[in-house]
């Protein structure tokens, strides 16, 4: 699965910021993509003749093109970290969202406004092969990068949610199944949308999902919380942090977790929440 991936660094006037800062940084450019793209300052989508090269729906609408069940907001938005007046946060476009990189960089361009302060683009860089793509002076050329699949064999195999991992019931589910269920779902919906074609035996993979043991767990329960410009709501969430280790066959799961490594899972992932990182034994 081809990607583009960057991590962009800002700076502003402030330090004073949260945690966790990805739904803000989402929200900040998806309003400025909004002011670029639409005329009336809003997404008034049905009756607009540049709908389907529009970035903005692009970006903040799932695809109404496609399978219902399949569709995908084409990016994620990860890694967001405030440091004394500087942010840094990470970009990944795939399927429609890479022709949205240069609206996107535009955006970049003219600044975003978080929490009340303006952030300037410092750099821009890449992050799967650490090339610098802006330097604060001088734009380089940027090619789109294979995903590969990493693989696992039988072994140990330990997950690290390194942002909150959101469930409606809120249960501390550990076993292996319940989590691989999420990467398929996200993996498959990230393939379809960049017209992979699909031959997956899904009960087969069900089935040995239910074999993989949870030996180990170290999970601790994280309350954020997030404002809907949307919706204008506050809303509060709690998430869990930590880490889990399994033990099975992991083969068959490769390329779904090698894909959901980088792009994360569930419908907050857009927003930098349920990421995870795999290191295997």
């Amino acid at each position: 699965m081809k990607a583009y991936g960057f991590k962009i660094e800002m700076y502003g006037d402030t330090s004073v910021l949260p945690e966790w800062m990805g739904s803000a940084v989402r929200g900040a450019i998806g309003t400025e993509l909004i002011k670029l793209r639409c005329i009336y300052d809003k997404m008034s989508c049905d009756d607009c003749l540049s709908v389907f090269e529009c970035s903005a729906k692009k970006m903040l609408l799932t695809s109404d093109t496609r399978d219902s069940q399949l569709s995908v907001n084409p990016y994620v938005v990860r890694n967001s970290i405030a440091f004394e007046n500087r942010i840094s946060f990470e970009i990944i476009l795939f399927g429609d969202g890479m022709s949205c990189a240069g609206d996107i960089f535009r955006v970049l361009m003219n600044g975003l406004t978080l929490f009340h302060h303006k952030f300037r683009l410092c750099s821009v860089m890449d992050i799967f092969t650490s090339n610098q793509i802006y330097n604060g002076f001088i734009w380089n050329d940027f090619e789109p990068f294979e995903i590969e699949k990493q693989s696992f064999g039988s072994g140990e195999l330990t997950v690290t949610f390194t942002t909150p991992w959101i469930n409606k019931s809120q249960k501390k589910r550990t076993d292996f199944d319940y989590f691989i269920r999420a990467c398929i779902r996200r993996a498959t919906s990230a393939m379809k949308a960049c017209d992979i074609e699909l031959c997956i035996d899904f009960n087969k993979l069900f089935s040995h999902a239910k074999s993989v043991e949870t030996l180990s767990q170290s999970l601790e329960l994280k309350p954020i919380s997030r404002y809907s410009s949307r919706t204008d709501t506050k809303m509060n969430l709690n998430g869990f942090v930590g880490s889990i280790v399994f033990s099975g066959d992991f083969e068959e799961f490769s390329d779904f977790l090698s894909i959901c490594e980088y792009i994360g899972i569930g419908k907050l992932c857009v927003m930098g929440l349920r990421q995870f990182t795999i290191a295997y034994l």
